[in-house]
């Protein structure tokens, strides 16, 4: 199979629309791609330029900051590029608005990485507003990703990660659901509890909240390290909520119960 590339030629200053043109001679732009995984290798491969790095902005003095692993902070970095960073960048009327659900989304470090299919040539994307989109991702993580870096892909095809490709720490691929997936999830997963389940057990659930879904996985936000602990201890707790999974992915399951207080209180919570 191969993949047609084209060059996205900027129409004026920042935030105007982009121009598709045909294939360009570049053998590096047109190169054909077979493999339709986005993982590591393949980015490099279509990578055509990095356009722009914005300097760190380091997290306020006095500002509370919440314990948080590699789990929680990548999706913390999903929910702030779907309910906040795209919503926003869309009220400016700025291409990364426009094209957010064909940005790919990693974190490398301190830098949030958007692998975008527009190509800002020479320019700069973030021109005026770099600041505020660092003052944002410092607030969505507790100053855990204080940076952003804006890649130009190669290509406008928009790929997807095969399933066994994914792993709890992937942040966001193009073709991933919109925010309003959460909800969607929560009363799924809710519906597919069985219902025998006991009462220790039911509570015990019931303080998951879904933080965040993929294509292919679904994350759980517990309140407290006890609570996320509770699920395996609990008897029939940790089996029922596979079970639930299971049914609704219709495929082994691929979810993860993980702790963030924040996103606990903030997002849906199964609705049993």
């Amino acid at each position: 199979m191969r993949t047609r590339h084209v060059v996205l030629d900027a129409l004026g200053s920042t935030g105007k629309r982009w121009r598709r043109h045909p294939p360009s001679n570049d053998p590096e732009v047109n190169d054909p791609v077979s493999d339709t995984d986005l993982d590591e290798a393949s980015v490099r491969r279509e990578v055509h330029v990095a356009v722009e790095t914005v300097p760190a902005i380091r997290v306020p003095h006095g500002a509370v900051v919440t314990p948080l692993d590699d789990v929680a902070i990548a999706v913390r970095l999903r929910r702030a590029w779907t309910d906040e960073l795209a919503p926003w960048l869309l009220g400016l009327d700025h291409d990364l608005g426009h094209g957010w659900q064909a940005t790919a989304v990693q974190r490398s470090g301190l830098s949030m990485d958007l692998l975008t299919p527009f190509d800002f040539g020479i320019g700069t994307p973030l021109e005026g507003i770099a600041d505020e989109f660092a003052a944002r991702l410092v607030a969505a993580t507790d100053g855990r990703i204080d940076r952003v870096r804006v890649t130009f892909r190669g290509s406008t095809k928009t790929k997807t990660r095969r399933r066994g490709a994914t792993s709890d720490t992937n942040v966001f691929d193009p073709g991933d659901p919109e925010p309003e997936a959460c909800a969607a999830a929560a009363t799924a997963l809710g519906r597919r509890m069985p219902s025998e389940l006991s009462v220790q057990a039911t509570a015990v659930i019931s303080r998951l909240s879904v933080a965040g879904v993929s294509q292919h996985r679904v994350w759980l936000a517990a309140p407290s390290a006890e609570a996320a602990t509770a699920v395996g201890s609990t008897p029939g707790a940790a089996y029922a909520l596979r079970e639930a999974v299971r049914k609704w992915q219709q495929k082994d399951p691929l979810y993860a119960a993980y702790v963030d207080s924040t996103l606990a209180g903030s997002s849906p919570s199964l609705t049993m």
